[in-house]
C-alpha cells in the first residue's frame, strides 16, 4: 500500500531551511566587534633571501585569515616604518603604504604581498633590513615581522670598459651585459662573485684574465642574479638559461682561466664568435686563443664550451648538465683537452639527444650555400665522454679540409666499436666510470673505477681538487 506524506508537512520543513540560512546568512553578514579578535597568519615571519641594492626583490606574499563565522573588520594595515620602509605592501591589489577597513568575510583570507627594495650603504658583507606589517582589529595589534639581507655591489648597465682588476671586495652585478674593448684586459682576482641579469652576457673583444684561487671557496664564479627561489622551493641559481653566457670574440687574443665555475647560463663559453655579416671574414688569423685549466660549467641551456675556428688548451675541466654539447668544435680549429670530464644526462631540464662532445672541420650556416672548410687540429687525451645517450662522441669531417684527430687514453660511450684506424690509443669503450654519486654531481671516480690509473702521462700534475696526480694519472678531472 502507498503511503503520501501530508503537504502541510513538506510546507513546514521548507520554511524551517529557510529560516536557517536566512538566519545563518544575516550571522556571516554581521560584523565580529569583540575586542579579543585575533587575526590568524601563515607566518610570523617573512625573510627574503639576499637582494642587491637597488634592484627590486621577487614578491613574497602571506595570508590573514577570519577564522570566525563572522566578518572581521581589519581598522588599520600599515608598515611599522612608515614612508622610510624598504618593504612595500600590495593588499587585496592595493598598493598603498596604509589600509584602512580591510572586510575579511567569515571563515575567510586575504593576501598580503610584499616587496623590498635595499638602499647602498657602506657594508661589505651582506647587512639585515627589518620591518613589521601591523594589523589593529578592534584595539588589538599584531605583527608579521619583514626580514631581507641586502648586499652591495659594483654595478655595471650596458658598458663598455677598458682595462681593470676586479678584486673581491664586493660581488659585481651585470645588467643588459658588458663588453671589454678591443686593446684592453679585464683581470678578475680569486674569489670574485660576478652575477648576470636576464639576457646579460660577458663579450672580450680585448683579454679576459681569471685567477681563482686553488681552494674552490676562492674560486671566481659567473652566475644569474636571482639570489630567491621559485614557489617551488627550488632556487632559480640550479635554473638553466639564467643569463646570456661568456664570448670570446673574433681577433681577441691572450685568454687565460684558472680555477672559475660558470652556471645557469643560455650558451655557456663561447671562443671565436662573430656576426653573420663578418663570417666570411672569419680565418685562422684572427681565432681567438684561451688556456682554460680546473674549471667547471653545468646548467648551460646549450653548450659547455663552443670553439668556432678557435686555439683552445684546457685541463681539469669538469662539464656536466648542459642541453647539447659539453664540448663543442666547429669550423676547424686547434683544440688540446687533458683530464677532462664531460658527463650529460637526460634530466627535468634536458632531453638529452646531441653528443657530449662533436668536433668538426666545417660549418654551415646557410642550406643554399656551401658549407665552410678549415684545418682541424683535435687532441684528447685521459678525457671522459659519457652520458646516458648511445653515441656520446661524434667526430664531424668533410673533405676538401685536413681533419687530424686523436683520443688517447680516453673512456668513450660510442655506437658499436672503434674504427680500425689510428685515432684511437688505449681507449676503454662502453664501460661505466663507476662515479662516486652522479646524483650528488660528484664525478669522482669510485673504488673499482676503470677510471684509475689508466691515464697516460701528458705533464698535468694535479687534479680539479689539486691532488697530485700519480706516476700513471687516472683518466678523467679527478685523480682517485
Amino acid at each position: 500500500m502507498m503511503y503520501r506524506k501530508p503537504k502541510k508537512l513538506y510546507f513546514s520543513i521548507l520554511l524551517i531551511w529557510a529560516a536557517f540560512f536566512v538566519l545563518n546568512a544575516c550571522k556571516k553578514d554581521k560584523l565580529y566587534n569583540s575586542s579579543d579578535a585575533q587575526l590568524n597568519f601563515l607566518t610570523d615571519t617573512l625573510t627574503f633571501d639576499t637582494v642587491f641594492v637597488s634592484l627590486g626583490s621577487t614578491t613574497k606574499y602571506f595570508t590573514v585569515r577570519n577564522t570566525y563565522n563572522n566578518i572581521l573588520e581589519v581598522q588599520k594595515i600599515y608598515l611599522k616604518n612608515g614612508t622610510a620602509s624598504s618593504f612595500r605592501l600590495t593588499v587585496d591589489g592595493d598598493p598603498v603604504a596604509t589600509f584602512g577597513s580591510v572586510r575579511i568575510p567569515a571563515n575567510d583570507s586575504v593576501y598580503v604581498f610584499v616587496e623590498v627594495t635595499v638602499n647602498p650603504n657602506d657594508e661589505q658583507l651582506p647587512f639585515l633590513i627589518e620591518d613589521a606589517v601591523v594589523f589593529e582589529t578592534n584595539g588589538n595589534r599584531q605583527e608579521v615581522v619583514l626580514q631581507a639581507y641586502g648586499q652591495n655591489a659594483h654595478f655595471f648597465n650596458g658598458e663598455t670598459i677598458q682595462t681593470q682588476t676586479w678584486t673581491n671586495d664586493l660581488p659585481y652585478v651585470i645588467l643588459n651585459s658588458l663588453e671589454v674593448e678591443a686593446g684592453h684586459t679585464l683581470t678578475i682576482q680569486e674569489g670574485v662573485q660576478v652575477y648576470f641579469g636576464g639576457a646579460s652576457g660577458l663579450f672580450v673583444n680585448g683579454t679576459l684574465k681569471i685567477n681563482g684561487g686553488q681552494d674552490t671557496s676562492r674560486w671566481v664564479t659567473f652566475r644569474g642574479y636571482r639570489l630567491d627561489r621559485q614557489v617551488t622551493g627550488m632556487p632559480y641559481d640550479q635554473l638553466p638559461g639564467q643569463w646570456l653566457g661568456v664570448f670570446l670574440m673574433r681577433g681577441s687574443k691572450g685568454h687565460e682561466i684558472r680555477n672559475w665555475q660558470m652556471r645557469g647560463s643560455q650558451f655557456g663559453l663561447n671562443v671565436g664568435n662573430t656576426t653573420l655579416e663578418d663570417l666570411n671574414q672569419v680565418s685562422k688569423e684572427n681565432a681567438p686563443d684561451l688556456k682554460i685549466s680546473n674549471s667547471l660549467i653545468k646548467n648551460s641551456s646549450t653548450y659547455g664550451i663552443f670553439g668556432f675556428l678557435a686555439n683552445i688548451q684546457a685541463e681539469n675541466i669538469l662539464i656536466h648538465d648542459v642541453g647539447s654539447n659539453a664540448f663543442c668544435a666547429t669550423l676547424g680549429g686547434d683544440y688540446q683537452l687533458d683530464n677532462s670530464t664531460f658527463y650529460l644526462r637526460t634530466s627535468n631540464f634536458f632531453d638529452h639527444k646531441q653528443p657530449a662532445v662533436y668536433v668538426s672541420n666545417y660549418h654551415v650556416y646557410d642550406k643554399s650555400k656551401p658549407a665552410l672548410l678549415s684545418e682541424l687540429k683535435s687532441r684528447l687525451t685521459n678525457c671522459i665522454i659519457y652520458g646516458t645517450a648511445e653515441e656520446e662522441l661524434l667526430v664531424d669531417v668533410a673533405e676538401g679540409a685536413a681533419a687530424d684527430y686523436i683520443f688517447r687514453n680516453c673512456l668513450l660511450k660510442i655506437k658499436g666499436s672503434l674504427p680500425a684506424i689510428p685515432n684511437f690509443e688505449q681507449c676503454i669503450t662502453n664501460t661505466d666510470p663507476k662515479f662516486t654519486d652522479i646524483s650528488r654531481y660528484n664525478f669522482r671516480p669510485s673504488e673499482g673505477s676503470p677510471l684509475i690509473d689508466a691515464g697516460v702521462s701528458n705533464g698535468v700534475l694535479t687534479d680539479l681538487d689539486g691532488k697530485p696526480r700519480g706516476s700513471v694519472p687516472d683518466i678523467g678531472a679527478y685523480e682517485f
